[in-house]
């Protein structure tokens, strides 16, 4: 027999699991072939190719998704309260038992989940920019090449 919280765990892993790696599939799927290609011609080694081309291509591609379902997951955490796991919200209504003030317990659990999310959101988008930055020099090449 599981404890709550193990149990709890596993189903929010293996979930979120399944989703991601959903998510990696088809963001290496959309690495264009091309790119494979090139590496052979290249003579780079098929690790070498996914270490320094396809991994980080795909990876710009699956950050936004990956991101969004993490944050998802921070929110799912109110479903393990079904096991019994002490949880921001379970915490929020035994308090409300204790103090008999609802409407703030209940707002400041809120609060605590807007702010684990709002930080979550920075976070993705700053892993974005510093893997998209790569992004920005080739588009000032193109806009170089395209003026002359």
């Amino acid at each position: 027999v599981l404890s709550p919280f193990v149990s709890a765990s596993v189903g929010l892993i293996i979930s979120q699991g399944a989703y991601n790696s959903e998510v990696i599939r088809a963001a290496i799927a959309a690495v264009p072939k091309g790119q494979w290609e090139a590496a052979h011609a290249l003579n780079i080694s098929r690790a070498q190719t996914i270490r320094y081309i396809i991994i980080p291509q795909a990876a710009l591609i699956a950050v936004p998704s990956v991101g969004n379902y993490f944050i998802s997951l921070t929110k799912d955490t109110s479903l393990c309260a079904v096991l019994t796991v002490k949880e921001i919200f379970q915490v929020a209504r035994a308090q409300v038992a204790n103090n008999f003030q609802p409407l703030w317990m209940y707002v400041e659990a809120g609060l605590i989940y807007l702010l684990l999310c709002t930080v979550l959101t920075f976070l993705q988008g700053a892993l974005e920019k510093y893997l998209g930055k790569h992004n920005a020099v080739l588009a000032a090449a193109n806009n170089a090449a395209k003026k002359s």
